[in-house]
């Protein structure tokens, strides 16, 4: 692997390197490591250019500054559209949250994914009423609860209030689902829908730090309540982390459609509810998730002929394309994702996900974070060394299945 690699990605072990050196000996050495550092270098040297700096002569400290500024004022312009989504479809209020709810709503109305019927879980809660979450939201029905707040709420609720065998015994009743009580919906974007909400949900996420949960099998991403007073960066950072999460959705989605002919479909959908699915292989020593794998076959632009998908079921949205679809200053940052500047342990990332971490946490250049452009690189880097076919057979057969690198 080479030394830029290996600097950017800051993994030492004399493994890992082996593990590539291996790779493209089996290979016929294509020297895709070597490929990879030469474009992120031309690239680079580019986006310097754009931001009006010499890429002959800019330190990492004056690349760190400048990609901090750029992203204030492109972080200001997205906070401004989102407002007045708010303003113009919500209420005058103008709140950033109800603007991003808009947003998603339209951005990915298109999108279908293949979800649980939430007649099923409103009957399940209808039969065994979750008391505790009834009386600590103050609802004095179950009809009352189910009326006024989704099932994916309900669950989120159920699992921070209620009893062990209470949540025991309602993921075992997931071993009883069969397809037919799925069907094709759109994902569904989930606010606090009244005050009732607002007090659990602001516990929840400042008690663990998030601003966002997702229910897979019902298709549902639950944007918990974001403060109109933003720092900088800050909505950037959760805009561009929903638009991954969407595509976590989708490709879950695809998992759960092709399950459908597993004999064990049921427990599928249970371990969907604990754990993300996993394809039986390894990938230089770390086993290939189902999303991850979905990433590949949309990047690599695989087509698969199966009965159960549609071609739309394979498309995933990159952040940075979609940021500049809703934005148009964000071009910038489109296909940053893998490129960063790097100098012994020291790596300025430009991927705008760090970036505006880095910004909303106001972190000083040396304790800046690089782990989204690491995680990209690293995924680029194995990405170019998988036979497409393997690849295409594991995702289809979405079962036990083994996929190589290429040989």
């Amino acid at each position: 692997m080479s030394r830029f690699l290996s600097n950017a990605l800051e993994i030492y072990d004399p493994k890992f390197r082996f593990s590539i050196k291996d790779l493209e000996k089996k290979n016929n050495h294509p020297d895709h490591d070597i490929k990879l550092e030469s474009e992120i270098n031309t690239r680079i040297r580019n986006k310097i250019s754009e931001l009006h700096l010499d890429p002959e002569d800019t330190n990492k400290e004056e690349l760190y500054a400048a990609l901090k500024h750029k992203l204030v004022i492109d972080d200001q312009k997205l906070l401004k559209e989102l407002r007045n989504r708010s303003a113009k479809n919500i209420n005058a209020a103008a709140n950033v949250e109800d603007g991003l709810v808009h947003l998603l709503e339209n951005e990915f109305k298109d999108v279908e994914v293949f979800s649980l019927k939430t007649k099923i879980i409103k009957q399940y809660f209808k039969e065994h009423p979750p008391k505790n979450v009834m009386k600590k939201l103050d609802f004095r029905s179950v009809d009352s609860l189910l009326k006024r707040s989704h099932p994916s709420l309900v669950i989120l609720a159920m699992n921070a209030l209620e009893s062990d065998t209470y949540i025991k015994n309602f993921y075992q009743h997931y071993l009883k689902l069969t397809p037919t009580d799925f069907e094709n919906q759109n994902i569904k974007f989930v606010n606090s829908p009244n005050s009732k909400w607002s007090s659990f949900l602001n516990t929840l996420s400042h008690h663990n730090k998030i601003n966002y949960i997702s229910c897979y099998e019902l298709s549902s991403l639950i944007i918990l309540p974001i403060n109109n007073d933003l720092k900088p960066g800050q909505i950037t950072s959760i805009t561009a982390s929903l638009i991954e999460e969407i595509n976590k959705i989708r490709s879950l989605s695809c998992y759960i459609k092709l399950s459908q002919v597993n004999k064990d479909f049921a427990k599928s959908i249970f371990n969907l509810s604990s754990k993300i699915p996993q394809l039986e292989m390894h990938l230089l020593g770390s086993k290939l998730s189902y999303p991850l794998a979905h990433k590949f076959m949309n990047d690599l632009k695989i087509d698969i002929n199966h009965p159960l998908l549609n071609k739309s079921d394979l498309i995933l949205t990159k952040v940075e394309d979609k940021l500049c679809e809703i934005v148009d200053n964000f071009k910038f940052w489109k296909d940053n994702e893998i490129l960063a500047k790097a100098e012994a342990s020291n790596v300025t990332s430009l991927n705008i996900q760090d970036v505006a971490h880095n910004l909303a946490q106001d972190l000083k250049i040396g304790d800046a974070s690089s782990f989204f452009f690491k995680k990209a690189l690293k995924n680029e880097l194995l990405k170019r060394y998988i036979n497409k076919e393997d690849l295409k057979n594991s995702f289809n057969q979405n079962s036990e299945s083994s996929l190589s690198i290429a040989e």
